[in-house]
């Protein structure tokens, strides 16, 4: 309960590439208040966040997809979520930044 107080609730995530990596980041480091949820409340935290733009039509088609039962592991969400919404170009631009 104390690492719940410690940090911080993320914001909202609105399908901004630019703003996913950092977005994700605090996601996971959220979660790991909650290590003892299993994969489907996981998932949910994580698409009652996607409030916003492309996000919200992503994760439409997921809340469809978990309310008609069809299964998916927090494996095989979170890697079509960074598929999804990682920013290509996030490396080219970290390194751009160094030099």
């Amino acid at each position: 309960k104390l690492f719940r107080k410690v940090v911080a609730e993320p914001d909202n995530f609105d399908g901004n590439k630019r703003k996913f990596h950092n977005w994700w980041k605090d996601m996971q480091l959220w979660l790991m208040g909650y290590e003892d949820l299993g994969d489907t409340p996981k998932i949910i935290a994580v698409l009652t966040r996607l409030t916003a733009g492309d996000a919200t039509k992503w994760a439409r088609t997921k809340k469809t997809a978990l309310i008609d039962g069809t299964a998916i592991t927090w494996k095989m969400f979170t890697e079509e979520l960074v598929e999804r919404f990682d920013d290509p170009s996030r490396t080219m631009r970290a390194q751009n930044e160094i030099h």
